[in-house]
């Protein structure tokens, strides 16, 4: 055989044998691009169904009702609504009332946390 003959030879086999290692890095990375795409699905089917409960966890109705039972909260009352005026009218007298009732609270007297109990336990019992 000529010598011509013999390189072709060798120029094709490496071809072959280079095509041959693509086609497997493509493939393989095909296998990795249907998995990360799946994975994707996955996660957005989980935010819409994170985003359906975080919906229905803060519904106006239920926060209100929450409100009311477990920390005694009611509707604003037009009584409540004061003019910039008034509020510094009541500012000095609180800061007033304050200054005489200032006294060092005990370190031995933990706050009540008995509200936040019952609030997780409400929100576990709606799960």
């Amino acid at each position: 055989m000529r010598r011509s003959t013999l390189l072709w030879f060798a120029v094709i086999a490496g071809v072959v044998t280079g095509l041959y290692l693509v086609k497997n890095r493509v493939h393989a990375l095909e296998g990795a691009l249907g998995e990360v795409t799946r994975e994707i699905a996955e996660n957005r089917a989980a935010i819409h169904v994170l985003r359906g409960e975080w919906s229905h966890l803060n519904r106006p109705s239920r926060l209100e009702d929450l409100g009311r039972r477990l920390l005694d909260l009611a509707p604003i009352e037009p009584a409540q609504v004061v003019t910039i005026g008034e509020l510094d009218g009541r500012l000095a007298e609180r800061r007033d009332d304050e200054a005489v009732a200032a006294k060092p609270r005990p370190a031995s007297r933990l706050p009540d946390t008995r509200w936040l109990s019952a609030i997780l336990s409400e929100l576990e019992r709606d799960r």
